[in-house]
């Protein structure tokens, strides 16, 4: 048959577009050995040579012809214009299985005492099909094997000077281009952990936590004062600690603390919220180049306060069989940053939240310096913290209506309540009230009755304060285990 084609196609692309059955799996990158045409000498002395691995396909098939080519590998052109082809036939092809999806040949079985019969197959150059030369298939198994072994040592040479590169470029302590990338990519992501304090959506400052007064009085002196001063005023004898540990209960104003001094530093300096899955990876040395990384992010922006939340999970012990080796790691490259060996100066801060001191590496209690229990409120922070948020609900309209006497009640039947479980009671409260009216279309604050002192007794019935909800299921387990 005669077809026209455009020029630059292959004839594959060409069988194809006429429905001609041509094999062509290896999507023309060399991967099969079925796509073979048989061309018209004079076409194929126009064509150039092939390579080493068309050459090594062509020789392992059976029914090729002097003037065979991987059609997949014949580029047309307008020289070759008018050029012929022969596709094999079908049915006599190789028995070489070039993937796995290809069936097995088939195996003939042959029986002790026959002589095995060969199958008669077309000498290169045309011709009626003969009885092939052993010494030839000889020959030419050993040619290919001895291309095999010289594509082997040159694949091995290139991967040794590859090694031998890498090798000479970590000795001399210069990363590769690779290597450059990835932390940049990590540090263009860690620079979303700084704070913008103009997109807080609860802003706090210090007369807004209730209470805690040696804590908020130990963040003014090792973190705002520092930041807020002259540099050489606390320098020598009035430099204070690098670190500053928070620890103490959950729900009682550690992270409220933090969210305080971010907001009172402002301009004087960046802060950086760091959680615990901001560094730790489940991919082992992807930890290392993340501390890495923030460290790199950090000096870029000193003067910077690091707030780590959860510190007891980046900050583990490492003692015991327990602990992962890439865990270990992890707290040793915190604690070689925080140790500040070689950081020039740079002033950075270490600012840690923890619900488990106990639970920290005694190396990082070292490096923090100074710590501060962030413990439950007493009486009087729990009367004022109530007091405080009325006053701030009478701002917006939420009206409450409530005597000293009653207040004092409500904080001593408050006992054992975190900072967290007084806020969430007096919300409680507020929201008692609209359970009792009819219905809330088109009211407005000041239509709503004020919050009364039985609003706080029934929100008190309905809930329990954190410190007593733990202490009941501590209970609970006990009773479990003597059982």
């Amino acid at each position: 048959m005669s077809v026209k084609a455009p020029v630059g196609s292959t004839l594959v692309d060409v069988a194809k577009a006429h429905g001609v059955d041509i094999q062509a799996a290896c999507g023309q990158k060399l991967q099969c050995a079925t796509c073979h045409v048989i061309l018209e000498k004079p076409f194929f002395d126009q064509l150039q040579g092939p390579g080493v691995r068309e050459e090594d396909l062509l020789d392992s098939t059976f029914t090729l012809t002097d003037t065979s080519r991987l059609g997949c590998q014949v580029r047309l052109t307008k020289e070759l214009d008018g050029i012929q082809c022969t596709l094999p036939d079908s049915a006599v092809k190789g028995n070489v299985r070039m993937t796995l999806e290809m069936p097995r040949p088939k195996v003939q079985m042959q029986l002790p005492g026959v002589t095995p019969a060969v199958a008669p197959s077309m000498k290169r150059g045309g011709g009626a099909p003969s009885q092939p030369n052993m010494e030839e298939l000889l020959q030419r198994q050993q040619a290919l094997s001895a291309r095999l072994e010289a594509h082997l040592r040159e694949v091995r040479a290139k991967a040794a000077r590859k090694a031998d590169v890498t090798n000479a470029s970590d000795t001399s302590g210069q990363s590769t281009d690779e290597e450059k990338e990835d932390l940049s990519k990590l540090k263009a992501e860690l620079r979303n952990t700084r704070v913008d304090v103009q997109q807080l959506g609860r802003k706090v400052r210090f007369e807004d936590v209730i209470g805690l007064g040696a804590a908020k009085e130990a963040i003014r002196e090792a973190i705002l004062w520092p930041a807020m001063a002259n540099q050489e005023l606390f320098t020598g004898v009035r430099s204070g600690p690098k670190g500053l540990l928070l620890y103490g209960p959950p729900g009682c104003g550690k992270t409220m603390l933090a969210r305080a001094a971010a907001v009172e530093l402002e301009d004087d300096a960046r802060f950086f919220h760091i959680r615990p899955g901001d560094i730790m990876s489940k991919f082992y040395g992807e930890s290392q180049r993340r501390v890495q990384a923030l460290e790199e992010v950090v000096k870029e922006s000193a003067p910077a306060v690091i707030f780590l939340d959860e510190v007891d999970s980046l900050l583990g012990s490492r003692d015991g069989g327990n602990v992962a080796e890439h865990h270990r790691s992890t707290t040793n490259a915190l604690l070689a940053w925080m140790d500040g060996f070689g950081t020039g100066e740079e002033r950075v801060f270490f600012l840690g939240a923890t619900n488990r001191a106990e639970a920290i590496d005694e190396a990082a209690l070292r490096r923090f310096g100074d710590a501060v229990e962030v413990g439950a409120p007493s009486l009087e922070a729990r009367i004022a913290l109530v007091r405080h948020l009325i006053d701030k609900a009478a701002t917006d309209g939420h009206r409450a209506e409530f005597s000293e006497e009653e207040l004092q009640v409500v904080g001593e039947k408050m006992a054992g309540y975190s900072l967290a479980d007084v806020d969430r009671l007096v919300r409680k409260a507020f929201l008692q009230v609209l359970r009792e009216l009819p219905t809330l279309r088109n009211l407005r604050p000041a239509d709503v009755p004020p919050v009364m002192f039985r609003h706080f007794e029934s929100a008190m019935d309905a809930s329990t304060g954190t410190s007593a909800l733990r202490q009941m299921l501590r209970k609970r387990a006990d009773t479990r285990s003597s059982l």
